[in-house]
């Protein structure tokens, strides 16, 4: 009996690291947002810096292996918006070229956040190793927008409207993605004065879509 038990139990711990193992990313698709990043090189994350990167979207594609970044960022004290594809590799890592050359590892994914690493190297061959935490958001800009259009037609005042996700602190999943993100952040090197806080208050300007892409040049794939 307890053989047969262990060999039930075996089985069920197996489908489960199985199952996750091929968990569909493509279904994480979607906007997504940064919350704190880090690195080994301040001066990349700092004000204009080309790392201190506003995470709009998301696009997996497990078919082709790839995931397509959409962010912005400020130079030189103007906003763009930036387009990145990155390719998958055989170690499951995958490169992208922005800013040199980059090789992005997702250490945590659920549902609700993202834990990575990247390591970039300029064009000057500076190397610098950098962590970010990001949250997975399920309203679009547009039905935000159209929210807040209806709020103001029926008279509501802004100040009476509840945020629920700014009210939404110390939840398990937060503070297990934050763990996770300090962890592999101390363990990369990075000091605790050189990560980057992006807080809700930052918040993006409307920009004309000045659209940057760049596709990755190398096709090795899984």
């Amino acid at each position: 009996m307890k053989v047969l038990f262990l060999t039930l139990l075996l089985g069920v711990v197996c489908a489960a690291q199985e199952e996750e193992a091929e968990q569909n990313l493509s279904e994480l698709s979607g906007p997504w947002r940064t919350v704190y990043i880090g690195s080994t090189n301040p001066e990349k994350i700092q004000e204009n810096g080309p790392f201190r990167t506003y995470f709009r979207k998301l696009v997996f594609d497990d078919e082709k292996g790839t995931v397509d970044f959409y962010f912005s960022v400020k130079r030189n004290g103007k906003w763009k918006n930036v387009h990145i594809k990155a390719t998958k590799q055989d170690d499951g890592t995958y490169v992208a070229d922005y800013e040199g050359q980059n090789v992005f590892k997702i250490v945590s994914l659920s549902r609700t956040h993202l834990v990575a690493h990247n390591t970039n190297v300029d064009k000057h061959g500076k190397k610098t190793e950098l962590t970010g935490l990001f949250v997975k958001l399920n309203v679009e800009d547009e039905d935000l927008e159209k929210f807040w259009k209806l709020t103001e037609d029926k008279g509501i005042d802004k100040k009476n409207v509840v945020n629920f996700l700014e009210n939404v602190k110390g939840s398990d999943i937060e503070d297990e993605a934050l763990e996770k993100f300090k962890e592999f952040t101390i363990k990369r090197g990075i000091k605790e004065e050189n990560i980057v806080h992006i807080k809700k208050s930052e918040r993006v300007p409307e920009t004309r879509p000045i659209l940057v892409s760049m596709e990755s040049r190398s096709t090795t794939r899984r």
